[in-house]
């Protein structure tokens, strides 16, 4: 598995829980957070994780397969009413993360199969 995709346990919440807050609060990385275990999910992890870059860059791809495990941590996290809307909706394919924990963008599920020059809007939203 390339360097810039971390998938978090499904079957251990406790430990996912805890990489999920280390990627999130120790890292200034810009997260693009794909939710679930399904083929539109595991598309957009494979395209996404060729539009991270290198070790260098702070683009980094998360497979949250169960995002029940992390309902608690992604309500914590800043984020607009607009989005907030979006993000709460049983729609949701993927969210972005800033160098500063915000959400600052959601990709629905409506949007599969996601291009490339959206994901790249996505992480270009975390890196402004």
């Amino acid at each position: 598995m390339p360097f810039n995709i971390t998938v978090l346990p499904s079957g251990n919440a406790a430990k996912a829980q805890e990489t999920f807050l280390h990627l999130i609060h120790d890292k200034p990385f810009v997260l693009l957070v794909v939710m679930g275990d399904d083929e539109d999910a595991e598309q957009l992890k494979a395209r996404a994780a060729l539009v991270a870059g290198g070790p260098q860059d702070l683009r980094r791809v998360v497979w949250m397969k169960n995002p029940d495990n992390h309902r608690q941590q992604i309500a914590a996290l800043e984020v607009g009413p607009e989005l907030a809307r979006k993000l709460n909706g049983p729609n949701v394919l993927a969210f972005t993360t800033s160098h500063d924990d915000a959400i600052c963008d959601v990709i629905e599920r409506s949007e599969a199969p996601v291009k490339f020059g959206r994901i790249i809007d996505s992480f270009a939203a975390g890196e402004e």
